[in-house]
């Protein structure tokens, strides 16, 4: 009698077997074994999505505060262990509450929009990042960057900002949307915390705004820095 389909049929069944090292290991649980790791799996990617979607400003697609505070973190410290500079921008748009009474929250939610795809087009090296930390408020991360490198950097997104030419018509720094930007880049060590990046970098964006606002400042500067065409930048000491 040939036994083929009746072995046929219990393998249809999750009945027949395979064997490995002489033991009889059911299909069936095999097969419940797969289901079991498959949920696991999708488990896993929904968990990811999820955690990533917590890392994320939903109005920018941008990193958000929660990112911004664990990743400057973590940079700080390989950058210690490279021993190896880094340069934060905190960056605030200007008279944005004006903006928001006078034009409405879409009108201020497009220019939000507008000024973190400005951002982002301008960090391209692999560990900088920008996140929207408040507001109106936005932080840019450089590992590696000096002084002179991340001003630049800054006052590129603040002349394509302005270039933008977002109504802000009760704005004190002129008719259009602008930005403000303090700069800090310090040499990283395991004797400090990123909380002196953080520092140096607000205190040179509260300078930028007494000043005028709609300027770059950096952090440990006595006066405004000045972008000089033929030269460069010009560290004010």
């Amino acid at each position: 009698m040939n036994t083929f389909p009746v072995l046929w049929l219990h393998w249809l069944l999750g009945i027949s077997i395979v064997f490995s090292s002489g033991g009889l290991i059911s299909f069936g649980f095999w097969a419940a074994d797969l289901r079991r790791k498959r949920r696991e799996e999708q488990f896993q990617d929904t968990m990811e999505r999820l955690r990533k979607q917590t890392m994320q400003d939903d109005l920018t697609g941008l990193f958000n505060r929660r990112y911004f505070d664990e990743a400057l973190g973590i940079e700080w410290k390989r950058a210690a262990r490279e021993n190896q500079s880094i340069a934060l921008l905190l960056l605030d748009v200007d008279c944005f509450k004006k903006l928001n009474d006078r034009y409405g929250q879409i009108p201020g939610d497009e220019c939000l929009h507008k000024v973190a795809g400005v951002l982002k087009e301008n960090v391209r090296r692999p560990g900088d990042f920008v996140a929207r930390i408040g507001g109106e408020e936005f932080a840019v991360v450089l590992p590696g960057a000096s002084a002179e490198g991340a001003y630049r950097i800054a006052e590129t997104m603040r002349t394509a900002v302005l270039n933008l030419k977002i109504p802000n018509q009760d704005s004190s720094a002129g008719p259009y949307a602008t930005l403000s930007i303090g700069v800090c880049s310090k040499q990283s060590s395991f004797d400090q915390t990123a909380n002196k990046l953080v520092e140096g970098a607000d205190a040179a964006l509260y300078l930028a705004k007494v000043q005028g606002r709609n300027r770059t400042q950096l952090s440990g500067a006595l006066a405004p820095m000045a972008v000089v065409r033929d030269q460069g930048v010009a560290l004010a000491r």
